[in-house]
């Protein structure tokens, strides 16, 4: 589906009501919801929207878990890193478990993310992301696929 929004803010709305309504079902016909964050400048607003009261009441979420779809190879204190923006922007204001909060592994050496990426998803079996979120407006995109994809694993 592909909808078009006259700015960020009518995208950010429609985005978080998207996000609480999926939440609702998901855990109403599963037990949870599983759902994987994109990251940058892009959705920032949809999560603060999200933070709300009026959103963060009607999600359940003691029965969500989070994953994200990109990450850059930094320290979580670094402005760049997603869940750090996803962190400042959501997580800190809503009721999530932290152990339902999956950060990708990025901390070390480069080289030896790709196998960090593998354990991850080992452990994460059962709670991946079935679905992309793709945010997308004139100045800039964000697509996301699923971690702990067949082509992560590659």
């Amino acid at each position: 589906m592909i909808r078009i929004f006259a700015d960020a803010e009518a995208l950010s709305e429609a985005a978080a009501a998207l996000f609480v309504r999926a939440a609702q079902r998901a855990v109403r016909n599963t037990g949870r919801f599983v759902v994987a964050l994109s990251g940058g400048q892009t959705p920032r607003r949809t999560y603060e929207r999200l933070a709300c009261p009026e959103c963060r009441d009607a999600v359940p979420w003691e029965a969500v878990h989070v994953f994200w779809g990109d990450e850059r190879c930094v320290p979580f204190e670094d402005p760049r890193r997603n869940a750090r923006m996803a962190h400042e922007a959501l997580l800190r204001h809503v009721p999530i478990p932290a152990h339902q909060v999956h950060p990708i592994p990025c901390e070390g050496d480069p080289e030896t993310a790709p196998s960090a990426m593998r354990r991850f998803c080992d452990r994460s079996s059962g709670k991946r992301p079935r679905a992309s979120i793709w945010f997308s407006w004139a100045w800039g995109r964000t697509a996301t696929r699923p971690p702990c994809s067949p082509l992560i694993r590659r």
